[in-house]
Formats: structure tokens, sequence, C-alpha cells
């Protein structure tokens, strides 16, 4: 677990991937692929969503996320000229977003 955080965690992904693949296909909003370096989390309030994605890669990353809900998003908080177009993140390095979906 912890040592396959602090090096290259995709074997474990590889594993956890197919341990809760029931559990991955309920989710509303995932990326589409492993995306080494990008962290998301998600809550629900009310009627919408808030999804916050950091890029801590070291690099520009390109993210397709899916969207299971047919919600639009808007971007209501954005750090270092993040943006997300088409369900594409688009994030430098270190860059923050918080994302609304309604």
């Amino acid at each position: 677990g912890m040592g396959a955080r602090r090096v290259d965690n995709k074997l474990l992904s590889e594993f956890l991937l197919k341990e809760i693949l029931p559990i991955e296909n309920q989710q509303l909003f995932r990326f589409k692929e492993q995306q080494k370096g990008l962290m998301m989390r998600t809550m629900h309030s009310g009627k919408s969503y808030i999804t916050i994605v950091i890029n801590k890669s070291g690099k520009m990353a390109n993210a397709t996320l899916l969207n299971k809900t047919g919600l639009k998003s808007t971007i209501i908080y954005n750090e270092n000229g993040g943006k997300i177009t088409s369900n594409v993140i688009i994030l430098p390095s270190e860059g923050v977003l918080v994302i609304e979906w309604k």
C-alpha cells in the first residue's frame, strides 16, 4: 500500500481495479484511464456534485473524465490556469480545479 504510493502504484491499481470493478462502475465521475500524479475527489451536495482535481505529476496533464450523470461542468475555482473542455481536463503541474456539476 504505502510503498506502492511512494514508488509507482500501477500494479496496485491494476489489482484494485479487478477487485473493485463492480464498485468502480457505479462511480459517477472518474478518470477514463489511470492518471499518474492526478488526484480527484468528488462530493455530493443536494442536486449538484463538486469535484476537486489536483495535479502533482510535475508536468502538464490532459485527462478525460467519464461523467455518467449528463450534468454540465462549471469551474468554480482554478489555480494555475487549468480548464475543462468536453470532459477533458487540462491542468498544469501543481494546478487545482474545483468543478461543480449541475
